[in-house]
This record gives structure tokens, C-alpha cells and sequence, in this order.
């Protein structure tokens, strides 16, 4: 991909950019992930070709982060590691906490703006629990 933007979807079998573990990443949920930075991308950029070269390196470390994250993830599935829920739900809340102020219809305007929903948004907690989980014991496992 290096040297080129991505290829348009009907490039891609279905839209599918990569497979991990049996899980697609689709060139949608890509750009949805690049698209609130393009914009001060551009206005950094001097000219046309120097935005489009950012904006694949920009997609290639997206797209690089997003296939470890789901590499991490199936690891700790393989292991037979769970997120409890109660600790899941603590997370949810203290993020409505800290971000809106407790305020959960502003929050709700905030998932409905990302175009999530609760629960994708409560699997969004739950990964990032388990990626930092994973961290952690790869940094305990190298010390």
C-alpha cells in the first residue's frame, strides 16, 4: 500500500482491507478511523501530493494498530480470558463520568454522532481493557 492511497472499495472483495484470526476489517471502518484526522492533515499539508503521501502512511499505521489490537484480542480469547462485566460497566460509567460531566444524553449524542451504539460502544471498553491487560503482561513477561 505504501506509495498509494486505498484502493476504492469495489477494489476489495466486499470491502474487506484485512482478515485477522477470521475477523475482516473493512476499508469502511478504515476511513471512519482516518477521517477526523484528514482535515488537520490537510491544512499541514503544502501541497496535494504531500496530503495524499501522509494520508497513506496515516492509513497504513491505522490499519497496522488495528490488526494487532484484533491479534492481542484473539490471543486473550484463546487464552480463555474474560472482562467482567460489573468491571465493564464501572469503566462505561466512569467514562460518562469524566468525559460529559455524568451528563449521559450529551453522551448519547456523542455515540449517536460516532454512529455507535451502547453495546458497541461497551465492547469498545471491554477491548481496550483487555488490550491493556495484555500489555501489562507482556511488559511483566520481558522484566
Amino acid at each position: 500500500m505504501a506509495g498509494q492511497s486505498l484502493p476504492s472499495p469495489k477494489e476489495y472483495v466486499n470491502g474487506i482491507v484485512a482478515i485477522v484470526n477470521g475477523k475482516a476489517i473493512t476499508l469502511e471502518l478504515l476511513r471512519s478511523e482516518i477521517a477526523p484526522l484528514a482535515q488537520s492533515i490537510r491544512a499541514e499539508s503544502k501541497t496535494m501530493k504531500e496530503f495524499e503521501e501522509k494520508v497513506v502512511r496515516l492509513q497504513q499505521e491505522i490499519l497496522d494498530r488495528m490488526v494487532e489490537k484484533e491479534l492481542v484480542l484473539s490471543a486473550f480469547r484463546k487464552r480463555g480470558g474474560d472482562i467482567p462485566k460489573p468491571y465493564v460497566d464501572g469503566m462505561y460509567q466512569d467514562y460518562i463520568k469524566n468525559n460529559f460531566d455524568g451528563n449521559r444524553d450529551a453522551f448519547m449524542r456523542y455515540l449517536s454522532a460516532q454512529k455507535k451504539n451502547e453495546d458497541s460502544f461497551r465492547e469498545e471498553i471491554k477491548s481496550r481493557a483487555i488490550l491493556e491487560y495484555m500489555r501489562e503482561q507482556n511488559r511483566q513477561s520481558l522484566a
